[in-house]
């Protein structure tokens, strides 16, 4: 693999971006289901219904040290109001932790629902920390992160939930993160929609990120990169699976931005669409892949001097492939596995 002048596909080049008993049955299975609080957290159970989460959390913030909301079994926390111009529920500020105990969390879809996305965490002291629950149907119309924001050194955990349905106009339909730590455990990023970069998730601005035994799959950048995950700072990926997302422009289901790092261990990245270059993973930082596979993925259409790399394109980056299987890839170009420009 060797280096050249960057460039990208679409001719510009890289620049920002356009039952009480409950609770202590649940708290002590908390390490199980999400990382644990530091300290000692304030708990409480938290009724079915919006302005039960809502309160919960406004109080939650208010309270000195780490808090645990445990949601109701089943329930759908459905949102049919914002509780600021952007946001479904008050913005994390401390440190809490939500048991979904299998419940939802989404935006209403009746007719006339104002759009909002479900969650900001604003550091430094924001930490929110998800286990077991659905995030869905955020809609970020003006901004980034339809189901989950992040920014300003703030901390995401999800373990053992869903983030699915959601959409931001900007980027991160599923997730975006901006200077922050993400950590996602046995987890999904599902069919999120966005027309900017990174429609499962966005790592806007050097994020530490980490995805373990999860899935992103079905994911959609409508005009933007990197139809999965779009990665500007350091991306760890072990056991996982990137499956079936698609982006307008490059890396359908990575994309790798200069100066950024992936490194990915036994995870397959299979049939994924590009519309511009690279179709399973498009790289400018520096990639590397030990074990698994790129398995089938496509570029379909892009400029004619671009159209290639179905399963690799490595655009003046750096890559390294240790047992790895790059196969049945394709391209309207050749070669259809992996280029190097």
């Amino acid at each position: 693999m060797g280096t050249s002048v960057l460039r990208h596909a679409r001719g510009t080049e890289y620049a920002g971006r356009t039952a009480f008993a409950g609770v202590a049955t649940a708290a002590m299975a908390v390490a199980a289901v999400v990382s644990a609080p530091t300290s000692a957290a304030a708990q409480e159970f938290v009724p079915c219904g919006q302005t039960a989460l809502k309160n919960a959390i406004a109080r939650a913030n208010a309270t000195p040290g780490p808090s645990l909301l445990v949601l109701s079994f089943g329930c759908q926390y459905t949102l049919t109001t914002p509780h600021n111009d952007s946001n479904g529920l008050p913005v994390i500020t401390s440190q809490i932790s939500l048991i979904g105990n299998g419940s939802t969390i989404r935006r209403s879809t009746q007719t006339g629902t104002p759009e909002f996305r479900i969650f900001e965490v604003s550091g430094p002291g924001g930490d929110l920390r998800l286990g077991g629950l659905t995030v869905r149907n955020g809609r970020a119309s003006t901004a980034f992160g339809g189901g989950v924001w992040v920014h300003g050194g703030g901390q995401l955990s999800v373990d053992r939930s869903k983030i699915i349905h959601n959409y931001a106009s900007e980027g991160g339909g599923g997730v975006a993160s901006e200077s922050s730590t993400v950590t996602v455990s046995n987890s999904d990023l599902m069919h999120n929609v966005s027309r900017g970069d990174g429609a499962g998730y966005l790592d806007y601005l050097q994020s530490v990120t980490t995805f373990r035994n999860s899935t992103v799959s079905g994911n959609t950048s409508l005009a933007g990169q990197g139809g999965g995950i779009e990665v500007d700072g350091r991306l760890t990926v072990s056991d996982s699976r990137v499956l079936d997302n698609s982006a307008g422009g490059d890396g359908g289901g990575i994309n790798i931005a200069p100066d950024a790092t992936a490194d990915l261990t036994n995870t397959v990245v299979r049939g994924n669409t590009s519309a511009a270059i690279g179709g399973g993973i498009n790289n400018f930082g520096t990639l590397q892949v030990t074990g698994g596979e790129i398995f089938a993925n496509r570029v379909t259409e892009g400029l004619f001097d671009s159209r290639q790399g179905g399963g690799i394109a490595n655009r003046g980056g750096s890559v390294t492939l240790s047992n790895t299987r790059v196969t049945n890839n394709a391209a309207l170009n050749a070669p259809g596995g992996s280029t190097t420009r």
